[in-house]
């Protein structure tokens, strides 16, 4: 499943990128910044325009997306990217075709997380795995070509774009 963005909200995505880079950066600096040597303005940008592609994937309204401020997943306040049919889904998105789906840390308000694969508005959805799936003591460590602990799963671990769909709806 392949989704394009168009130009207009592409640069939507640009506009929530940079002002939720003000707010984060501030009170969380590490994460994809810092693992990956990303400028924080690629990592916002991709990250929001992921997000916006699976939502209209699933046809859901982006108002989680669209919400400016900083979330704290270990007070509560993260409720994920969106939320379909009751499910709170985290998605993830790497460049890389064949990449991982990672977390950084356990959030117990989301219910599921996926992955995107690509960049600059063009994403693949990948797949998923249940949040109680991934957040397992033997996920959680360094994985190859990483430099700090996260829970990880590579893209055959995880259920299939249609599994996910069925699972949602």
């Amino acid at each position: 499943m392949i989704i394009n963005l168009s130009e207009v909200e592409k640069e939507l995505c640009n506009y929530l990128a940079v002002l939720r880079k003000k707010g984060n950066r501030a009170v969380n600096p590490v994460d994809a910044v810092a693992e990956f040597g990303l400028e924080a303005d690629y990592v916002e940008r991709e990250g929001v325009m992921s997000e916006l592609a699976f939502c209209q994937l699933t046809n859901v309204y982006p108002d989680q997306v669209f919400s400016i401020g900083h979330r704290s997943a270990t007070k509560g306040e993260d409720d994920g990217d969106l939320t379909v049919n009751g499910i709170c889904i985290d998605v993830k998105t790497t460049k890389h075709q064949t990449g991982r789906l990672v977390s950084f840390r356990k959030n117990p308000s989301v219910d599921l997380i996926v992955l995107m694969t690509g960049e600059k508005g063009c994403y693949r959805f990948v797949g998923g795995m249940q949040s109680e799936d991934m957040y397992q003591s033997y996920r959680w460590g360094i994985p190859n070509g990483m430099k700090q602990k996260c829970f990880s799963a590579v893209q055959q671990e995880l259920m299939t774009a249609k599994q996910v769909m069925d699972y949602i709806f």
